[in-house]
């Protein structure tokens, strides 16, 4: 595995109470390319972030805010975070199905469900595969104290 990835937390607010975990490549994260090059793509994404976050991972699957990917292949549950409103998704791994994990943005046509492309399915279990293996070294204690 490539021992350049890690997972970093990314702050959602100013009071750095709220944050999103995000596999990062040389300290480098999607969402920090993101907020480079579009701001308010960025700012969109880290509200739907901050929902998760505030709500928890079962209201979001509840809510089809977070649905499973399917067809993977790979043996590891794979995500994709739907962005309210937008053709913006966010693939992810949840970590013991509790703590998301946010490795990507993409674009899917207007309603589109659970019909990706082979790409991105395929994309994302690699990637959820190296955030499966960043996971060990990384303590998760305060988030745990935050979830619902």
């Amino acid at each position: 595995m490539d021992n350049d990835w890690e997972i970093t937390r990314h702050w959602l607010d100013r009071e750095r109470s709220k944050w999103m975990y995000v596999l990062s490549k040389h300290g480098r994260s999607f969402i920090s390319k993101c907020r480079a090059r579009e701001p308010n793509r960025a700012r969109r994404i880290e509200r739907t972030a901050e929902r998760v976050f505030d709500h928890g991972v079962s209201w979001a699957q509840t809510a089809d805010v977070i649905t499973e990917i399917k067809a993977v292949r790979q043996n590891i549950a794979v995500f994709e975070v739907h962005v309210k409103g937008t053709v913006i998704r966010i693939a992810a791994y949840l970590h013991l199905g509790l703590i998301p994990i946010y490795l990507f943005d993409f674009d899917t046509h207007s309603g589109s469900k659970n019909n990706l492309p082979a790409h991105y399915k395929d994309r994302a279990a690699e990637m959820a595969k190296i955030a499966k293996s960043c996971v060990q070294n990384y303590d998760f204690a305060e988030y745990k104290g935050h979830m619902k």
